[in-house]
């Protein structure tokens, strides 16, 4: 597995560390310990579940889950912090309710799941 070139965000949880890194092809990765060497999830570019075009933000929600804003696919999607487990997601492109276009950032209030949606300026 290539090394990624930036260690982007760090977000320290109950559970585990956990850690948004880039390279050139935009993976993730998510670590229990950021000292170890290799990942233990790493999620590949791409639009379906689970894969990510520009991951950026992230946010731990309650529960153990994790929330990452996927850019170019125009979605949040959340998954379990401790095992990577996709576990569902929301958003489409569009400028209504439920849409985003370039999300950049999420984060936890309580239940709610606020995001920056950046091209729709809100």
């Amino acid at each position: 597995m290539q090394a990624f070139e930036s260690s982007g965000e760090l977000l320290q949880s109950p559970i585990q560390s956990i850690q948004i890194g880039h390279d050139s092809v935009c993976r993730l990765r998510l670590l229990h310990n950021p000292a170890r060497a290799h990942p233990c999830v790493c999620w590949q570019p791409g639009s379906g579940r689970g894969y990510f075009d520009c991951p950026s933000g992230l946010a731990v929600l309650p529960g153990g889950q994790l929330a990452v804003a996927d850019t170019n696919n125009h979605r949040v999607q959340v998954f379990d912090a401790a095992t990577g487990r996709y576990v569902r997601e929301f958003g489409r492109r569009g400028r209504g309710d439920g849409c985003f276009d370039e999300p950049v950032d999420v984060a936890s209030l309580g239940k709610d799941i606020v995001v920056v949606d950046n091209q729709n300026q809100r």
